[in-house]
This record gives C-alpha cells, sequence and structure tokens, in this order.
C-alpha cells in the first residue's frame, strides 16, 4: 500500500461553518465517539481565544497510560475480526454488522468448509468470518477462532489480525494479552495498520508487552504512514507533548490534519485548539470554529462545550448566545432524545443565566430537541442571580415534564422565585430535589403549589 499524500496545511479543507446565527436546527450527528482518555494543555492562550473549565478541559489519551480499564477498553473498541481493506473503508472501527454486510458473498457455508478443508487460505478466513459474524450460520466463535488460527499459521495477515484481537477479547479462546501482541507482532510485519495501532496502544499500557513510549512511536508512525487516522491522532499528541519522541508541536499539526481530513473526531478536536491557541500556527478562529464545531456536530462532547466557550468568549464577532446555548444543551442530551443532563459541566460562563434564558426558544426550535422532557441542573451551578433563568425557563416551557436539581439545600429565595413560576406552569408533573429540603420551604412551595394541579410530584 502506498503511503497518503500528506495534506496542504496551508489549503483551507472544504467544510463550511455556520453561517445563519439562528438556525432551526443546526447541523448534528448522532455518531458515537471512541472514549477521550485525558489532560489539561498547559498553555495559556490570549483572552481572545475559548476558555475552558479544568473540569471540561480537553483529555488525552497520553495522560491516562496508568489508566488500565481506558486504555484497555479504547484498545479493544478497535478490535473486531475484519479484513485490511474493511478497516480501511470503515476507518479502522468497523463492527461486526458492518464486517458481515462487506463480506457478503453467495458462496455457501458447505462450499467454504469444503474449500478451507483443501487446504484454501482465503476460504479459510472467510469461513472464520461467518462464523464470528453469524452469516449464513449462527454465531461460533469457537469456531471462527480455529479457522482464523488456521490461515494465521499460514501467514495470512487479516486472520493474524483477527486472532490477536479474539485473544485481547476473550472470545473464542481465552483472554491473552501476551497472545494477542504475539499475534498481532506477525500481523504488524506485513504491515497492517490495525495491527500495528493496536499493537501501539498495548505498548502505552505495558499490556502483554513492556511499556515503551519509543516503541509506541515506532508503531503509531508506520500505522499513520499507512493512513490509519487514529494511529495519526494519537501520534500527533505524542509529538505535542514529546512522549517517546522530541518535541515538534509542527508535525502534531500535520499529522492531526491528516487524520481530521478523515473525519477523525479527535484530531478534529485537537485541530481546533492548536488554530484558537495560535501558539505553534498561525491563531487561526476561523479555521478553530470550523474544527470545533465538525467535532462537536459527530457527538464529541468537550468539543460541544469548546463551542460554548468559543461563542462567549472568543472573537467578539463571533459572539452568538443563541449558538452557545443550543451546544450547552446539546452536551447534555441523552442518547435516548428524551431527556438533558447539565450535571458536572462546570460553571466557567459568567453568562449562564443569559443562555437559560434562551433555553425554551432553543428547545422549540431545534428538531433534535423535539421529544426532550427531562432535564436536570446542580443546583450550585444555577443558584444565586443565577436561578431567575431557570425559573423563567419553567414559566416559558411548554414542553418540560420533569425538571430535577442535584444539590445542596434550597434557598428560601429561590424556593419563593421556583414556587411563583410553577403557579403558571400547567406542562410540569415532577419537581425533585437530591439533596436536603427545609421542612418550611417545602411547605411555601406546596402551598403556591395548591394553583397548579399539574405539578404531580414535589420529592
Amino acid at each position: 500500500m502506498s503511503k497518503p499524500l500528506a495534506p496542504n496545511p496551508a489549503i483551507t479543507p472544504p467544510v463550511t461553518p455556520l453561517a445563519n446565527p439562528h438556525p432551526a436546527s443546526p447541523p448534528t450527528s448522532t455518531a458515537q465517539t471512541v472514549a477521550v482518555l485525558t489532560t489539561t494543555s498547559t498553555t495559556e492562550s490570549d483572552t481572545s481565544s475559548p476558555k475552558l473549565s479544568n473540569k471540561e478541559a480537553a483529555k488525552s489519551p497520553l495522560d491516562a497510560t496508568n489508566d488500565s480499564a481506558k486504555v484497555a477498553s479504547s484498545v479493544q473498541e478497535y478490535s473486531a475480526p475484519a479484513s485490511r481493506a474493511q478497516l480501511t473503508s470503515a476507518n479502522s472501527a468497523s463492527t461486526p454488522a458492518t464486517i458481515a454486510k462487506s463480506n457478503s458473498s453467495t458462496t455457501s457455508i458447505d462450499e467454504l468448509k469444503e474449500s478451507a478443508l483443501s487446504g484454501d487460505i482465503e476460504s479459510q478466513y472467510n469461513l472464520a468470518m461467518r462464523y464470528y459474524t453469524g452469516e449464513g450460520v449462527e454465531v461460533d466463535h469457537i469456531q471462527a477462532f480455529i479457522y482464523f488460527e488456521i490461515a494465521a499459521a499460514l501467514g495470512h495477515a487479516d486472520a493474524q489480525f483477527s486472532v490477536g484481537t479474539m485473544f485481547l477479547k476473550g472470545e473464542g479462546a481465552e483472554k491473552s494479552p501476551q497472545n494477542a501482541a504475539i499475534w498481532f507482532s506477525k500481523a504488524a510485519q506485513q504491515n497492517h495498520p490495525a495491527a500495528q495501532y493496536n499493537l501501539g496502544l498495548m505498548c502505552i499500557l505495558g499490556d502483554g508487552i513492556p511499556k515503551d513510549d519509543v516503541q509506541t512511536v515506532n508503531l503509531f508512525r508506520d500505522s499513520a504512514n499507512l493512513g490509519h487516522s487514529d494511529a495519526q491522532w494519537l501520534l500527533g499528541l505524542m509529538y505535542e507533548k514529546g512522549q517517546g519522541v522530541e518535541r515538534d508541536e509542527r508535525k502534531a499539526f500535520d499529522l492531526y490534519l491528516k487524520s481530521a481530513l478523515q473525519d477523525n473526531v479527535n484530531a478534529q478536536f485537537e485541530l481546533g485548539k492548536l488554530y484558537a491557541d495560535g501558539n505553534s500556527i498561525a491563531k487561526d478562529d476561523d479555521q478553530a470554529l470550523i474544527w470545533f464545531t465538525k467535532a462537536a456536530q459527530q457527538g464529541l462532547k468537550i468539543a460541544q462545550l469548546a463551542l460554548v466557550a468559543f461563542y462567549l468568549n472568543g472573537p467578539e464577532k463571533k459572539h452568538d448566545l443563541y449558538l452557545a446555548s443550543f451546544w450547552l444543551l446539546k452536551s447534555g442530551l441523552q442518547p435516548d432524545g428524551k431527556s438533558i443532563d447539565l450535571r458536572g459541566f462546570s460553571r466557567p460562563f459568567s453568562t449562564f443565566g443569559s443562555l437559560v434564558k434562551l433555553f425554551p426558544q432553543v428547545l422549540k426550535q431545534s428538531s433534535v430537541f423535539l421529544q426532550v422532557k427531562s432535564m436536570q441542573f446542580d443546583y450550585s451551578d444555577v443558584s444565586q442571580d443565577k436561578f431567575s433563568s431557570v425559573s423563567e425557563l419553567i414559566r416559558a416551557n411548554t414542553a418540560l415534564l420533569k425538571l430535577s436539581f442535584i444539590g445542596s439545600e434550597l434557598t428560601d429565595a429561590d424556593a419563593l422565585v421556583l414556587a411563583e413560576a410553577l403557579e403558571v406552569n400547567f406542562n410540569l408533573i415532577e419537581l425533585s430535589f437530591v439533596g436536603e429540603i427545609n421542612t418550611n420551604i417545602k411547605n411555601k412551595i406546596t402551598t403556591k403549589l395548591q394553583l397548579n394541579s399539574a405539578v404531580a410530584d414535589l420529592q
């Protein structure tokens, strides 16, 4: 496989930032992203750059190498038996469903078995894949492992990679990172990019093989040169951090760009950060916004929060409370699309109250929020002067059925504000708190709620 040509960093990618400041439904995606493994940038940007609190700061996989669970989980997420072509077409994140679809064939199981038993290596591999995915036969990981291993022993690189992933996950064989590393190494020697990538991840952790940052760099570099987008992204992080290699932010940028142009969500976010900070490359707010938006549209929460900060604290010409409100709500939208959880988002935004005031408008105008019936807040995030904005949310909203606050005891002032708002809202059916509620305060709310028969539950 030939090396892909490096994109010219000076060329603006064909991405258009949101042009309409108040779209009815900003473009979004339900695609799930990989787990982001960990740390805050130590570089201070100027006052015009987007700011994130420590709690929300960008995380790097390379900062959690001692977190075995996170790294092992990331390795497994990118480990499903598949051919090199399938992994390339699926950007290395193949699932059994996509594999089965791409591996469909008119060849019957009996014909494959006969050919496999006669020693045909491709038939052995394809039969193993059929057993793994359940295409035309019941899923049987033991049989899949047997046929993968036969083909792997004969030098089939995709089969070697598949045996490694099954050892890594404990599918069809006893879980063994050591054996996984052996088979990944065999495939890696045949320039299998996913095997090189997985082996690199195992090197970061020291899982099955000794921890070795220099060897990790070498493995990621080999995989990145073959076009593996996650290897490009992680190698970029290692260059940016100077881990296992001399620190070189320009090389990090080039690698992020290659990966981002393959729609790698994490690389898109890292690229956005570099443009926003303007330390290793020329500061470019337009490019930062483009890449943050692309990552946010793919569902990366930290990118969504970066957009909130950008629209609040970024360049004056980019200020937009509506879009800041949209992305804050989107960051808390749950997978079922029916609830928004804003607990733990921290409080870096001095204009949070202004964002809450726009929540009813955003919830009503954006189709992505049409099914939302429930919202949760940390009480500490909305207390004091910001609590009046929540009361406006209650007054104006015609969709929410449940509102929950998680936190400490409700103050007298906030209780009265809340009660007055509930007097005119006949849709909310449940108001709940996690924490102590003063008896007198609860009585005040209950008295106010006598005018509102719709509120069925005060917890």
